[in-house]
């Protein structure tokens, strides 16, 4: 039996930008609480100047990899108490390389969060300002380099 009962997906498309925000608003079949999360994506190639987390592990049999993440220029954004994840993905087929980076809405005191999706509202309030520090952190990596 799954620990998840529902899951709702949402997106956000910047295409000028090259970005796309999704939400994830999961709810458990145990608790019946929800975890809502936010995340920002885009290829890697398209922004080869910004400071990108560095890999520290990965297991070579699997895609567990692990990043530093904090020290990256992305922990700089206003995420929701901190960036909480990044991974990157290979897509085989265009040979380029997806970031998806992001925070959860799920850490004490986030009581008010896990009563319902709050997807729709978080997509809503929170990608605009990401977006806005996002392409200011861009802009700063190109004159850095």
């Amino acid at each position: 039996m799954s620990e998840i009962t529902e899951i709702i997906t949402r997106r956000i498309n910047y295409h000028d930008h090259k970005v796309w925000f999704t939400t994830n608003a999961i709810k458990s079949a145990y608790s019946g609480k929800w975890k809502n999360t936010l995340y920002i994506n885009f290829c890697k190639d398209d922004f080869p100047k910004l400071d990108h987390p560095k890999l520290i592990s990965w297991e070579h049999y699997s895609v567990n990899q692990t990043f530093d993440y904090p020290e990256s220029s992305l922990a700089e954004l206003s995420w929701h108490r901190g960036l909480t994840f990044y991974e990157e993905m290979l897509h085989i087929e265009q040979n380029k390389t997806y970031v998806k980076a992001g925070c959860d809405y799920s850490h004490y005191r986030d009581e008010d969060y896990a009563k319902a999706d709050n997807g729709k509202i978080i997509l809503e309030l929170e990608a605009p300002l990401l977006l806005k520090q996002f392409l200011n952190l861009v802009l700063a990596s190109k004159g850095s380099g």
